[in-house]
C-alpha cells in the first residue's frame, strides 16, 4: 500500500491523532513531554501527515505567518519513521504545500524558516539556492535581519543573534543518540561539517536558525526532480487558521 499524504488544519487534529503523533515523535527525540508537544502544535496552522495503511509514519507541523510584505513558513516538530528514511515522502508533501502557496501569490516573497538540531534537517536547505547559513558565503545583511527579527520575536532571549543558535534554558527535544550521528559516511560532506561547526552542541538540543528564500525557479526544478507524487496532498485543510 502506498504512503498516503494528507494536509490537515491543526483545528481538525483530534486528541487520538495528537497521541499517535507524540508516540512517533518521542521515539526519535528525548527530553520531550506530551504537554509541551501539544502546546507547540496548538501554535501552528497545518500538519502534513504521512500514513501507511492505518499506521502514522511521519509528519511535520507548519506555521504560516505574514511579516511585512513577505510570508514566512516555519517548520515545527518533524519526524519520519526510520523505515521510510530516504523515500522523500515528507519532502514531496512539503513541496506540494509550498508550490500551491507560492502559485497563489507568485509575487509575494516567501521564506522558509527552519530550525536545525540535526544535520539531516539542515541538508534540506540544499533544495533552495538562496539558503543560509552556508559554508559558501556569509549571510546577506537583509536575510540576517529577517532571521534576527523572526527568531528573536518567537524565542526571545533563547535566540542568540551572535551565533544564530536557539538555546533553551531546559532541553526541549534533542535527537536520540545515534539517530543523527554525523560521525558516519555523511561526515565526509562539507555541508555536514559546516553544520557541526556552527552547531557543535546539537546533540544537546541546540538549534541552528536557518532561512531559505522560496523562488519559482527553485520550485520548478524541485518539481522536476520529484516528478512522482507531485499531484498534491490528499484531503483538504481549512484555510481560516491564518490568512496570508
Amino acid at each position: 500500500m502506498p504512503v498516503r499524504r494528507q494536509l490537515r488544519a491543526v483545528s481538525d487534529i483530534a486528541p487520538v491523532d495528537e497521541e499517535r503523533m507524540f508516540a512517533l515523535f518521542s521515539r526519535y527525540y528525548k527530553d520531550v513531554t506530551f504537554e509541551r508537544f501539544r502546546a507547540d502544535l496548538a501554535g501552528k496552522n497545518h500538519v502534513v501527515l504521512l500514513s501507511d495503511g492505518d499506521r502514522l509514519v511521519g509528519f511535520t507541523t507548519i506555521l504560516r505567518q505574514r511579516r511585512g510584505q513577505a510570508t514566512c513558513l516555519f517548520s515545527g516538530d518533524t519526524v519520519i519513521d526510520e523505515r521510510y528514511w530516504g523515500t522523500k515522502h515528507l519532502q514531496v508533501a512539503f513541496l506540494s504545500y509550498i508550490v500551491r502557496l507560492k502559485l497563489r501569490r507568485p509575487h509575494r516573497p516567501l521564506y522558509w524558516m527552519l530550525m536545525s538540531k540535526g544535520y539531516r534537517t539542515y541538508l534540506l536547505l540544499r533544495n533552495f539556492k538562496v539558503a543560509y547559513p552556508t559554508e559558501k558565503r556569509p549571510t546577506p545583511a537583509a536575510l540576517q535581519r529577517m532571521m534576527d527579527e523572526f527568531y528573536g520575536d518567537r524565542f526571545g532571549g533563547a535566540y542568540r543573534a551572535e551565533d544564530g543558535l536557539i538555546v533553551f534554558s531546559e532541553r526541549q527535544g534533542a535527537v536520540r543518540d545515534g539517530i543523527a550521528d554525523p560521525h558516519s559516511e555523511a561526515a565526509g560532506d562539507e555541508r555536514v561539517r559546516f553544520f557541526c561547526s556552527r552547531n557543535p552542541r546539537f546533540a544537546e538540543g541546540e538549534e541552528l536558525a536557518c532561512i531559505a528564500k522560496v523562488r519559482l525557479i527553485d520550485l520548478a526544478r524541485l518539481a522536476m526532480h520529484y516528478t512522482i507524487g507531485m499531484v498534491g496532498l490528499g484531503g483538504r485543510a481549512k484555510t481560516s487558521a491564518t490568512r496570508t
